[in-house]
């Protein structure tokens, strides 16, 4: 499930549609339910993309983000 969800949030982080913006916030509320490691943080930050119809989605994604200690490794994401 996990994974499902990181996948389903990067494939939708532009929310060009109404159904990006439906998967990209189903995606994320289900992340808010799970525990994951540094690894999975790694991959969350690379669903951050400025190019995206919904800015105040990305800014919410960034508020759940603020408590995690791995904001200093360098992430190498992909694309």
């Amino acid at each position: 499930m996990l994974k499902n969800d990181l996948d389903v949030l990067y494939k939708n982080r532009f929310i060009r549609t109404d159904e990006e913006y439906e998967a990209f916030e189903k995606a994320l509320e289900s992340l808010g339910r799970q525990k994951f490691d540094r690894k999975t943080i790694k991959e969350l930050y690379c669903v951050f993309e400025d190019d995206t119809e919904e800015h105040e989605v990305m800014t919410g994604l960034m508020l759940s983000t603020t408590g995690f200690s791995s904001t200093r490794t360098l992430l190498k994401c992909p694309g």
